[in-house]
């Protein structure tokens, strides 16, 4: 699923788009093998949700409420996603926090959402124990404000609603 001839695994250089690796998410072919109708734009349907974000919601949710670790039920949910995958489960007993941040990462891989997942495992802003590649604008990743963890309210909505304060740090 990776594109990797000719390019490196870190990214040293952010404008450079032969750094670092390329993902494929979908390809742009119908479910019969027939082009689609665009050869430039994936011809392919969004989903809003799925049985994967039910079931990892799930598995959270039944962690968060256990301590943070899932009990029988939350474990059998993760399998099922796993074993769905084709991935052996046989070694998978004890399901904590941890593990669902890096399991929505993996379902969930380049569709648009793992900031959200990262602010709600208190893994964006506001902390500098999980770092990644450019955070904060450095090579090797930087701690940045938690303030980031909201976005600001556009001047257009503030100008237009006097009501309304803008969010703290902006």
């Amino acid at each position: 699923m990776f594109y990797t001839d000719g390019r490196t695994l870190h990214i040293t250089k952010e404008s450079d788009f032969k750094k670092g690796f390329s993902y494929i998410k979908f390809l742009n072919f119908h479910a019969d093998g027939s082009a689609a109708h665009h050869t430039q734009f994936v011809d392919t349907d969004f989903p809003v949700m799925r049985v994967a974000e039910a079931y990892l919601t799930y598995a959270e949710a039944d962690a968060r409420l256990n301590g943070g670790s899932c009990t029988a039920d939350g474990i059998a949910k993760v399998k099922a996603l796993q074993e769905r995958a084709n991935k052996s489960t046989a070694s998978l007993t004890t399901v904590d926090l941890e593990y669902l941040c890096s399991e929505w990462s993996r379902e969930f891989g380049f569709e648009g959402r793992r900031r959200m997942d990262l602010i709600r495992f208190n893994k964006y802003g506001g902390q500098s124990t999980y770092l990644w590649e450019w955070m904060g604008g450095a090579e090797t990743g930087a701690a940045f404000d938690s303030h980031l963890n909201i976005f600001p309210i556009p001047n257009s909505d503030l100008n237009a609603n006097s009501n309304l304060k803008q969010n703290p740090g902006y």
